[in-house]
């Protein structure tokens, strides 16, 4: 029965290893590698920096979490996407520098 528990717990730090290393960038399989050492591998799963590609995941993670990000039109003030050409409420022409054209 202990062996049992044993290998539950272990495989839940596998599992979490997993997790963790996918969303810093890494393949999930170097996490559950390094999840199996026990909690000193999931440790180290966290210690791990995040890659280009981890990153670019947590900001399409935030993004869809908060939506898009916004900007103030400078003509009328309200909120508009960020990115647009005009403003929906006012009709201004929004261009890169934030000047009519």
């Amino acid at each position: 029965m202990i062996l049992l528990i044993i290998l539950v717990i272990w495989g839940l730090f596998g599992l979490l290893g997993g997790k963790v290393v996918a969303r810093k960038g890494y393949e999930p399989k170097y996490g559950v590698i390094l999840g199996l050492l026990g909690w000193v591998g999931l440790l180290v799963a966290l210690l791990l920096p995040t890659t280009q590609s981890g990153r670019e995941l947590q900001a399409l993670d935030y993004e869809i979490a908060h939506g898009p990000k916004r900007a103030n039109c400078p003509n009328c003030g309200k909120q508009v996407e960020f990115g647009s050409n005009d403003c929906p409420h006012c009709q201004y022409v929004i261009t890169p520098t934030g000047h009519r054209s």
